[in-house]
């Protein structure tokens, strides 16, 4: 939504509330200050107990620890020690052209998760009866298998297709995202029409086809930007090697560190 971001905007809260003696409030909110004074990442960012994440990589993974939120298939832009040691090379680049905010959304987007033994004729119902859905995210598992013997999903899948809409594939599995290569029920499900989400959280595809939908009228475009990194929310090859150069750099070099009163929180 926010395109051209030049600025930091971090995104906090407790799982203590801050009229408790002991909270996690405090803490979060005056390290949320400091990052978003101090720091020049392009970013919308999660400050949470230790870390500060890219916030379309990030899920919430515990309802009652203080680690209540991660970004599994992305390293923190920054971590909060006695001070706040910023990766810089994690960072988005900064924009070139002119912030833009889009506030058209079409949340007509659907997430059905796949688990044994599932009644696929209610997926074949929902989708030859509805006048109004966008897209459909399935949640696979592992890389992207599925049932091997639902011709009607398939179907079911292909009908999507011709009346409009995305199809998307993702993982259930908190690490590691889709590759519909792998398995021969995947293979099917691209043939059919499926697009891999790669290593997308289930917030981040909703959101960004919820987002595509808002700016973009043609389906066969919106699937092919599903895949292709818009604001850092998913893996791309050149992207996994940057992140890999920048996770050997982050554990020499600290000479990005932002003090921060760290024992007085």
């Amino acid at each position: 939504m926010l395109e051209n971001l030049g600025k930091t905007v971090v995104f906090t809260g407790s799982q203590i509330p801050f009229c408790h003696v002991y909270n996690d409030a405090r803490r979060n909110l005056i390290v949320s200050i400091i990052f978003a004074a101090n720091s020049d990442c392009s970013e919308v960012c999660i400050c949470f107990n230790d870390k500060i994440l890219r916030a379309n990589r990030t899920m919430k993974v515990n309802s009652v620890g203080l680690d209540a939120f991660d970004s599994p298939n992305y390293p923190p832009i920054a971590t909060i020690e006695a001070s706040i040691r910023i990766n810089r090379e994690l960072c988005l680049r900064p924009p070139r052209g002119a912030f833009r905010l889009h506030k058209t959304l079409n949340s007509k987007v659907i997430v059905l998760k796949l688990v044994p033994g599932f009644d696929d004729s209610m997926i074949h119902a929902l989708i030859a009866h509805s006048t109004e859905l966008k897209a459909v995210v399935l949640e696979m598992y592992g890389t992207g298998n599925g049932p091997s013997s639902k011709e009607s999903l398939l179907s079911a899948i292909k009908m999507a297709k011709e009346k409009g809409m995305v199809v998307v594939a993702i993982s259930q599995c908190l690490r590691g995202g889709v590759s519909l290569e792998t398995y021969s029920m995947g293979r099917e499900f691209q043939k059919a029409g499926v697009v891999s989400g790669g290593d997308m959280t289930t917030e981040a595809c909703t959101t960004k086809l919820a987002y595509l939908f808002g700016t973009v009228s043609d389906p066969n475009i919106i699937s092919q930007l599903v895949g292709r990194s818009i604001r850092g929310e998913i893996t791309t090859a050149s992207a996994a090697s940057a992140a890999h150069s920048s996770m050997s750099v982050s554990t020499i070099v600290d000479d990005d560190a932002v003090t921060t009163p760290h024992s007085r929180l």
